[in-house]
């Protein structure tokens, strides 16, 4: 048999939610118990979201190794680039 509209928009919905599912997926990262040291990180950093504190340790994890790994370079004073 044919399929009524509501039935084809729904299951229509219910693709789209599962694809968009999947691609969220693979964007997270799971935190378990340091949650809550992410959390504090975060409001102490001033980044109000997920992704600019993400951007942040990523840029001071670039930053560090140029800066005190790299020999003769010269250290920076700690780093805020959230606010």
């Amino acid at each position: 048999g044919v399929s009524s509209p509501t039935v084809l928009n729904h299951k229509t919905r219910r693709k789209k939610k599962r694809e968009s599912d999947r691609q969220r997926a693979q964007t997270r990262i799971r935190l378990g118990k340091e949650y809550a040291g992410w959390r504090e990180l975060k409001e102490k950093e001033g980044c109000k979201l997920d992704a600019d504190l993400a951007m942040f340790m990523l840029d001071t994890t670039h930053l560090f190794r140029y800066f005190f790994v790299m020999p003769g370079r010269v250290c920076l004073p700690s780093l805020t680039l959230c606010h």
